[in-house]
């Protein structure tokens, strides 16, 4: 006679703790969630982050903190630098969705951790409210960021 599986428990809390079992089990210590506002949040490596967006601080320097979140976006106001970000996991990739502001053409430099190849960054598209889109891989061995550069969403 085959076995059955039991049927789960209705207690969200028990699915809950099911679902980051299996997922510990696949990935590791991963989790995705829904907290009780509605937030998708993940959890990778004791780090919880909330998916979707995080706003950048528009700012002479930008800060981002790779602990928040792992996609970023900022309107640059004026020609800016990215700073080198805190809270980066070794493997992760951070997306960074540029756009210029209503006058366009603001430059980009870049802090020491992040490297593009051939080992010059890219310019940005300089249209009047072009998007571009950062993709890094951060490395704690090398601590860098490994960059590519997508340039001109419509």
């Amino acid at each position: 006679m085959p076995t059955t599986n039991p049927v789960p428990s209705a207690d969200p809390s028990d699915l809950l703790f099911n679902a980051q079992k299996l997922d510990e089990v696949v990935n590791g210590p991963a989790l995705s969630y829904t907290d009780r506002l509605g937030n998708v949040r993940l959890t990778w490596a004791g780090i919880s982050a909330q998916a979707g967006f995080v706003a950048l601080t528009d700012a002479a320097t930008i800060a981002i903190d790779g602990a928040l979140g792992f996609n970023h976006r900022v309107v640059l106001g004026g020609n800016r630098t990215l700073a080198n970000p805190t809270g980066l996991i070794d493997g992760m990739v951070y997306t960074v969705r540029i756009r210029q502001d209503a006058t366009g053409g603001r430059t980009l430099a870049y802090g020491t951790k992040w490297k593009w190849p051939g080992g010059t960054a890219p310019a940005l598209s300089t249209g009047a409210n072009a998007v571009d889109l950062i993709c890094a891989q951060y490395d704690a061995a090398l601590d860098m960021l490994l960059c590519n550069l997508l340039r001109g969403f419509a």
